[in-house]
């Protein structure tokens, strides 16, 4: 028995649940509902959100243009400052007192809080977007064992202080790597399309790269196939990019077993 399934409660399963995007302009009840139907069947989630149209909307209300660089949101100083203010101060709490409410015990943080995610910049082009390179998974410990969802939004620093703006898709893959549990990225797209625009049911890293080449994967949805290889390399037990607009789509799978609308990423 290694030192991490020491750790975790037998009785329970933990999973990463990636959530945010478009699923969010409907409000978060349906998607705390969800989750609370999990949670009171013994299955722990981790959810890491994003909020990009909201940031959108927030930039553009302040003049503030947005360039989007293979899917990843170019971050520049002044842009930083908003986009912390959405996804820690307005989303971050909103969604960790919708799933409370459900009756759910959730918590709000960041990557910042506790040094829970220490990041790096990802390149100059970007500005201040981050990868993430190291987990404090003590502090996902704690709260886990308290019976308590973590909430957490994907903005970090690095270890002189320098705040950056991280794809949530990334963080998500790192945890789920790190606690080498498995990782749900929820979508507002059936799945993984091919050529043909038929979704598939399973996609490898092969394949993966493939489709990239011939730009059938591309804007958001590369960063996602990227972060669910990722987080297999890095030690995940499984990774899905899911339909998260489907009813129950997350039950189907982790509860009742049954066919789920989405794409299993795999390595081979």
């Amino acid at each position: 028995m290694t030192e991490r399934d020491a750790f975790f409660t037998p009785s329970k399963r933990y999973v990463v649940i990636k959530y945010g995007g478009h699923l969010m302009e409907g409000g978060d009840t349906a998607f705390s509902k969800q989750i609370v139907s999990l949670y009171k069947q013994d299955i722990l989630p981790i959810i890491v959100h994003g909020g990009g149209p909201e940031i959108t909307q927030m930039l553009t209300r302040l003049d503030i243009p947005s360039e989007f660089i293979d899917g990843l949101r170019k971050t520049t100083e002044e842009s930083l400052e908003i986009i912390q203010m959405v996804l820690c101060g307005i989303i971050n709490k909103r969604l960790a007192n919708s799933l409370t409410l459900e009756g759910a015990s959730a918590v709000g943080i960041s990557g910042t809080d506790a040094s829970l995610i220490v990041a790096e910049r990802m390149s100059h082009e970007l500005g201040f977007v981050g990868r993430p390179v190291d987990v404090n998974t003590a502090v996902l410990e704690t709260i886990l064992k308290g019976n308590v969802i973590p909430v957490i939004a994907p903005i970090s620093a690095d270890l002189v202080g320098q705040s950056y703006n991280i794809n949530a898709d990334a963080v998500a893959a790192f945890i789920a790597g790190a606690l080498q549990i498995s990782l749900f990225i929820l979508t507002d797209v059936a799945g993984v399309r091919d050529a043909n625009g038929e979704i598939r049911d399973s996609l490898n890293e092969f394949l993966a790269q493939k489709f990239y080449d011939e730009r059938i994967i591309k804007d958001g949805m590369y960063p996602k196939v990227q972060a669910c290889l990722s987080a297999l390399k890095l030690g995940a037990k499984e990774a899905f990019i899911l339909d998260g607009r489907v009813p129950k789509n997350l039950h189907r799978f982790l509860i009742d077993n049954d066919h789920y609308i989405g794409t299993k990423i795999s390595l081979d």
